[in-house]
């Protein structure tokens, strides 16, 4: 099994201050719910919200996702390497 990388963040990196909203964040899963269902690999239906996504610090949050889930990276561990959920107290 593959040991996850640390994405790192340039100081300069608004996504890594920025906390994505509730809505924002039910419109990631909406979007990626329909995606998966068409067929589309998680990563590919990653990169492509990342591509329509408006919002700088937001698009390179999901830029930094779907690149953490091309190198075999489990999904949780790229939504709370990028920030998006924080890390859970308890193991698997």
């Amino acid at each position: 099994m593959q040991k996850p990388t640390k994405i790192k963040y340039h100081q300069k990196n608004k996504a890594a201050s920025k906390r994505l909203s509730a809505q924002q964040l039910a419109t990631f899963c909406t979007q990626t719910g329909m995606l998966l269902r068409t067929g589309m690999l998680l990563e590919t239906a990653i990169a492509l919200i990342a591509q329509d996504t408006k919002e700088a610090w937001e698009k390179e949050i999901w830029r930094l996702v779907a690149d953490a889930l091309e190198r075999g990276e489990r999904l949780s561990a790229a939504l709370e390497q990028a920030g998006v959920f924080p890390a859970h107290g308890g193991s698997r």
